[in-house]
């Protein structure tokens, strides 16, 4: 970087306009995969590789959301550690809505799950990897078709699936003076805060309700939030 070189592998932090862009992108090209998969991945600030095994067994009801267990991830593949993610619905935004995106893609391929409890995961892939290698090569097609307006966001090469993982933790914390406690969104996306931390300061549902409802789009300064 020092002499002018950079590592054009790197992923940045997807901002939320690029993010509901790629909603839109995806919903107009009839691509509900595309739709549903980001909507998961962005409110569950997950690697792609994470949202590709998810199964109907993963979902359960809460109060007022829907709450998420992996199990497993690339730091816990025991899952001893993995807790739930709470997820919420926007009525005003229908685009990025986890509920109204779930609902859809469970109506349009009703059929899928005659066969298999596995959402996006085709049964015969043992290898966990298919389906987050169909997303991510769908995802960069529909930014390669709308790269001029990438353009207005980041720079196209360092904006990546992953992205959609980084991004909401952006957000998240700088998108209201009073965000979510770092420990909960260090909790939703698996990150550890050091050996000390991590077994004094626990992931608590408090704090991921409220990280939820923000990652969802919501505005926290709103008096409906």
């Amino acid at each position: 970087k020092k002499v002018g070189n950079v590592i054009e592998c790197d992923s940045n932090p997807i901002p939320l306009g690029l993010y509901q862009k790629n909603c839109e992108w995806a919903l107009e090209s009839g691509n509900l995969f595309v739709w549903t998969w980001s909507i998961l991945q962005w409110n569950l600030m997950a690697r792609p590789i994470s949202v590709g095994p998810l199964n109907l067994l993963n979902f359960s009801v809460g109060q007022d959301n829907i709450k998420i267990r992996f199990n497993w991830t690339k730091s816990d593949q025991e899952g001893d550690r993995c807790g739930y993610k709470h997820i919420y619905a926007n009525p005003h935004h229908p685009l990025i809505c986890p509920f109204l995106s779930l609902g859809i893609y469970f109506s349009i391929n009703s059929f899928h799950f005659e066969n298999t409890t596995f959402i996006f995961q085709d049964k015969y892939d043992v290898s966990r990897k298919q389906s987050s290698k169909k997303y991510t090569e769908q995802f960069h097609e529909l930014l390669k078709k709308n790269v001029d307006t990438v353009r207005q966001f980041m720079r196209p090469a360092t904006a990546k699936a992953y992205g959609l993982r980084k991004g909401p933790a952006t957000y998240a914390t700088s998108g209201t003076t009073i965000p979510p406690p770092i420990t909960s969104v260090a909790g939703r996306a698996e990150w550890s805060l050091g050996k000390v931390l991590d077994v004094y300061m626990h992931f608590m549902e408090p704090g991921d309700h409220y990280l939820g409802r923000v990652l969802s789009g919501m505005d926290p300064m709103e008096e409906d939030f």
